[in-house]
């Protein structure tokens, strides 16, 4: 019975005791579709910045180098169709080709970056992440990076939230959205009241990257994330302050992948048959690191 078909029986007993619906790479490949998917949404919600020519009209392009402005339009067009082409093969087929895939999204959203820093969006620089990691053969390390990446978001997206504009502006339109969503009326609360229960957002936030470093905590962590992000949909949403179709997607992504990094999918993954730490493995790892700490030089 110690075969290999009793080693599976065994990992499949271990994943049920451990309440894992998952494996590592079953959730990775899950993840990257539904990252390809809400990409392609996010691109068409933002289309102007991509269009070449109608972007202008409310942005003007502006290349990261000057050098950069004599490059032809069809350059653009070939970017936009590589990018887009990449993430519908990210789609369709996952496991087939994805180091190519993913290639072709890292070079292409490079490229569009280069040629108009407005490109640059939150979510267009998660996604160049995202796909620098997915080039990873070792399933172990791409799950631990992608985990300490988005646990950083959270951490770093609550204390920019613990300062005084936030607490005295946009904080007290989310108490008071909030609030009317549940038939309660808030305007008429004292303002040791409002800052108390406006402060609420950035602790929640901080807290749910407290549960997620924490292995024991992940998964309840990863579970209140998702909720969280609903909770910032139903109020950024039409019903709320009528945010953006883009701000929405960016959550709804943020949503899905909490659940299939932190609760649904294993902490383990499969190694390489070749063990050693490849130059690739380290010079990600440094990347993810770098992407880590430049948020604290901001201010």
């Amino acid at each position: 019975m110690v075969s290999k078909n009793g080693t599976a029986v065994v990992e499949d007993m271990g994943r049920k005791r451990s309440g894992v619906g998952l494996s590592s790479a079953t959730a990775v490949r899950f993840l990257q579709r539904w990252i390809a998917l809400t990409s392609l949404g996010l691109l068409l919600s933002t289309a102007g910045l991509w269009i070449v020519g109608n972007s202008g009209e409310s942005f003007p392009q502006v290349p990261l180098a000057e050098a950069l402005c004599a490059v032809p339009e069809p350059v653009d067009w070939i970017c936009v169709a590589t990018l887009v082409g990449g993430l519908l093969w990210m789609l369709a087929r996952p496991s087939l080709g994805f180091r190519a895939a993913n290639l072709m999204v890292l070079g292409a959203g490079i490229g569009l970056a280069a040629l108009n820093q407005h490109r640059l969006q939150p979510w267009f620089y998660q996604l160049l992440l995202f796909s620098s990691l997915f080039l990873l053969r070792d399933e172990g390390r791409l799950v631990r990076l992608l985990r300490w990446l988005v646990t950083s978001v959270y951490f770093f997206s609550a204390v920019g939230k613990l300062d005084f504009e936030f607490l005295h502006t946009v904080g007290q339109q989310f108490l008071d959205a909030a609030t009317r969503m549940i038939g309660i009326d808030s305007t008429g609360w004292s303002p040791t009241s409002r800052m108390a229960m406006t402060s609420l957002l950035p602790l929640g936030e901080l807290a749910i990257a407290a549960g997620l470093i924490v292995p024991r905590t992940q998964r309840i962590a990863g579970a209140c994330a998702s909720i969280f992000h609903g909770i910032l949909i139903g109020i950024l949403g039409p019903w709320g302050l009528g945010h953006s179709l883009g701000v929405l997607l960016w959550n709804l992504q943020f949503a899905v992948q909490a659940l299939l990094l932190f609760v649904v999918g294993s902490s383990g993954g499969k190694k390489p048959a070749d063990c050693r730490v490849t130059w690739t493995g380290r010079l990600t790892t440094a990347m993810v690191v770098l992407a880590m700490l430049l948020p604290l030089v901001e201010r």
